[in-house]
């Protein structure tokens, strides 16, 4: 994993939010933090089919970095807060207490639009946080005890060896080509104790419990068929989906031990009784997803714009119609080893 310059988005301080006095204070003495000004923002953007990109050469994300996409980040966050109950799992309430001396510190790899990492920097303002990504498209206004980084995913961190209590990486498997480099990575920095999750969707959308052993190609052949498509394409531009792997990536590392697993079934349409707005939420955001998937695929000329619509329309009508279908989000813990 190689290194290279770390960039962290000038945020527009004021007496109410001023920059924390300890920025650099875990990073590498051979990195240096250079801050990016307001006008160098659209150099990290190339405009597609009317369409906002990031315009890193090396990064492997495929979507769109633009509002629609922005938009559903933000709401697939809510979304997540609602199904799980929470921001965070039990554990890490513990490995974020106040200690005597020298401040908790969290790094959110693939951070996105920042909104995971604002929530729980109000939750826990004695914590220092950092999300990296490649585009800056976070707040400029963030708290006190936040900082975004722009960082290549692909690339080592700044960050000291045994230097950070927790490392959190949620849907990041669309901009990561080497999921076990990124967990030695995380390993790396984490201090003996500290604790790493994981969050990502299945690579397949699944059929509720109720439904019987029916498997969802023949439950929902034209929701199966959009996934088996993305997930060729995905495949052939060199983004292996972890899905499920991750418990074994992070087992094989010899790096964590404690490793856990919770699983959460997100109904896709209003089909649930109990889950009615989460699932007509997650249909929702499925087609903004599936159609920035389209936009993508079109664009390198994989299928027509015709073609596109089709899919994505197949999806939208299948989901709506057919009851029963669920995406799990798995959610994997562990601890670094050595404690």
């Amino acid at each position: 994993m190689s290194s290279a310059p770390a960039m962290a988005i000038e945020p527009n301080r004021s007496p109410e939010n001023p920059a924390p006095a300890d920025d650099d204070g875990r990073s590498d003495t051979s990195s240096e933090l250079t801050e990016i000004d307001q006008d160098e923002f659209p150099r990290y953007f190339d405009e597609r089919g009317g369409r906002l990109f990031h315009s890193h050469g090396r990064s492997p994300y495929p979507l769109p970095v633009d509002a629609a996409e922005q938009h559903r980040l933000n709401r697939q966050h809510a979304l997540l807060h609602r199904i799980l109950g929470r921001h965070i799992i039990d554990p890490v309430t513990q490995v974020l207490e106040r200690r005597s001396s020298g401040q908790r510190c969290v790094v959110d790899i693939g951070t996105g639009t920042g909104r995971w990492v604002m929530d729980m920097a109000a939750q826990f303002p004695q914590v220092r946080f950092y999300g990296l990504d490649i585009v800056p498209i976070q707040t400029r206004h963030p708290l006190p005890n936040v900082m975004f980084e722009m960082h290549d995913l692909a690339d080592r961190t700044r960050y000291l060896t045994a230097s950070i209590d927790f490392v959190h990486a949620r849907d990041i498997q669309l901009a990561i080509q080497d999921y076990p480099g990124l967990v030695a990575e995380a390993a790396r920095i984490l201090r003996p104790g500290g604790l790493f999750v994981s969050c990502e969707w299945d690579v397949f959308p699944s059929m509720s419990m109720s439904n019987g052993d029916v498997p969802v190609h023949v439950s929902a052949p034209r929701t199966h068929r959009f996934f088996r498509i993305t997930h060729d394409f995905l495949r052939e531009n060199g983004i292996p989906l972890v899905g499920r792997s991750v418990e074994g990536i992070l087992q094989a590392s010899n790096a964590f031990t404690n490793v856990h697993v919770e699983r959460f079934r997100v109904p896709i349409g209003g089909w649930h009784p109990e889950l009615q707005r989460p699932g007509r939420r997650m249909r929702q955001l499925l087609g903004v997803y599936a159609t920035s998937v389209k936009v993508s695929m079109v664009g390198r000329n994989l299928m027509s714009e015709a073609d596109g619509q089709a899919l994505v329309q197949g999806l939208l009508d299948e989901t709506e119609a057919v009851h029963g279908i669920v995406h799990t989000i798995n959610v994997v813990y562990a601890w670094r080893a050595g404690a």
